[in-house]
């Protein structure tokens, strides 16, 4: 009698090698798709935290503007105008004034995340006209502070 070899051990180790390998890249898979799924949601949750700070910045932004707008109208030169809106500003927006070399800069910071914070820099200035803006942004800035919590 004549033996017949069969191929069953070779495709019996073939196909346990291809379901190992199968089972380890759906593991790869599955722990990469969660770790871009965490990445992802950080990232969306600091960009809405940005823009929320962002948002609270030019609603900050918009009582200064009504109350340069103030100062303004109820002054008739530019030192009046300048004294008024020290108070004015001042009530409407916690921040610093700064004067150096005639200009006069307010500052405030909106808290992003607990390690960054939005920074506001405006330079005041007398419209010569109505239509002329009160302020120049000098500074619109994300910064890096030092809260390790």
């Amino acid at each position: 009698m004549k033996k017949r070899h069969s191929n069953f051990g070779f495709s019996s180790i073939l196909l346990t090698f291809i379901m190992i390998c199968i089972a380890t890249f759906s593991a790869l898979s599955l722990l990469t798709a969660n770790s871009d799924y965490r990445l992802s949601r950080r990232v969306a949750e600091r960009g809405m935290a940005y823009y929320h700070a962002q948002e609270n910045a030019n609603d900050r932004l918009v009582s200064i503007d009504q109350a340069l707008q103030t100062a303004y109208n109820s002054c008739d030169n530019a030192a009046e105008y300048y004294a008024n809106a020290f108070s004015l500003v001042s009530d409407a927006a916690e921040g610093t004034w700064s004067d150096s070399e005639g200009e006069y800069l307010f500052s405030y910071v909106e808290p992003v995340t607990d390690n960054q914070q939005l920074v506001v820099v405006i330079e005041l200035q007398y419209p010569a006209t109505k239509t002329d803006s009160f302020y120049r942004i000098t500074q619109w800035k994300t910064v890096q502070t030092n809260n390790n919590k």
